[in-house]
């Protein structure tokens, strides 16, 4: 999956339900890894970075937001 739909799922899912997107992601991860589908966990793994990379307040070292 090209990273603008990883973004693009990962702000829709913060937006539907804000604080609950992680949860959400982590719980569509494990249906994905229970299921044998490595690939699709993969993706979900990858919305869960991107959620908490958008809702991260503190930049890492060397990052700058716009």
């Amino acid at each position: 999956m090209e990273d603008i739909h990883i973004f693009r799922t990962a702000a829709l899912l913060i937006k539907g339900r804000g604080d609950e997107a992680v949860d959400h992601a982590s719980t569509e991860f494990d249906k994905m890894m229970d299921s044998g589908n490595i690939e699709s966990a993969a993706v979900w793994l990858r919305i869960m970075k991107t959620i908490h990379d958008t809702e991260r307040v503190t930049p890492k070292r060397g990052e700058q937001r716009h």
